[in-house]
């Protein structure tokens, strides 16, 4: 969860879905519920009055990156959850504007960690069953991508006039770059793990040869639009 800038201690471990959702789900005393808004609403329209920003214009073409307002609520109790007490006393509600810019970027990592914890369960296991989420994490990011998401991306956040009209935004760029590129690096390990379980299926191999094709597109795509600068992809199989 990411509260006021903060993210939780567990973000940057290597370690399974099941076990940190354990820790995740236990002791907790912060909680979280979301409300996706229009960016005509006016929670929208006081956030960049507040800002000295504008709301960035739709256009003509709808775009689910660019338009993706977020308000999040943080509900703070007294006790630590789960408990035995039936009712626990709110301390506080703490409200915070998720940006699109910056939804887009809490987003990547969130699947950036989905996808960690897919690899590591895939690899510590010789079950069949214990790769599909791998493989569908895998797919649905890079073909995802490939079939327009970087194009979605630019046309948010670099084509547009996204920056200019949010300048405050400026400083989310690079964290938002450094966010794509760790994607790639955990993408081509997650590969890496897929390749080495293709001798226990045989017919997952047409699928691994359709990723890791569309993973190098999805590089180059990535190189010329968004990073604009060479990235190195380490041959991994």
């Amino acid at each position: 969860m990411e509260l006021e800038g903060k993210t939780h201690h567990l973000r940057h471990v290597d370690a399974t879905k099941r076990h940190k959702r354990y820790h995740y789900e236990n002791n907790v005393e912060v909680f979280m519920f979301t409300r996706v808004m229009r960016p005509t609403s006016p929670a929208v329209l006081n956030y960049c009055k507040d800002h000295k920003c504008e709301v960035p214009p739709q256009g003509a073409k709808r775009n689910e990156y660019r338009d993706l307002w977020v308000e999040r609520n943080y509900v703070r109790v007294q006790q630590a959850m789960p408990t035995v007490r039936r009712r626990v006393p709110i301390l506080g509600i703490t409200t915070a504007i998720f940006t699109p810019l910056r939804n887009a970027i809490v987003t990547l990592r969130d699947k950036n960690e989905e996808i960690k914890s897919n690899m590591l369960q895939a690899r510590s296991s010789d079950e069949p069953n214990d790769l599909v989420p791998l493989t569908q994490s895998l797919s649905g990011v890079i073909d995802a991508a490939v079939a327009g998401g970087i194009a979605n991306y630019i046309e948010a956040f670099f084509d547009g006039p996204y920056l200019k009209t949010m300048p405050q935004e400026e400083k989310r760029i690079a964290t938002f770059k450094e966010t794509l590129e760790a994607q790639l690096e955990i993408l081509s390990k997650g590969l890496k793990v897929f390749h080495s379980k293709l001798n226990q299926n045989s017919k997952l191999n047409p699928l691994f040869q359709h990723l890791q094709a569309s993973y190098s597109k999805m590089v180059v795509q990535l190189a010329k639009g968004i990073l604009k600068k060479d990235v190195k992809i380490k041959d991994h199989f």
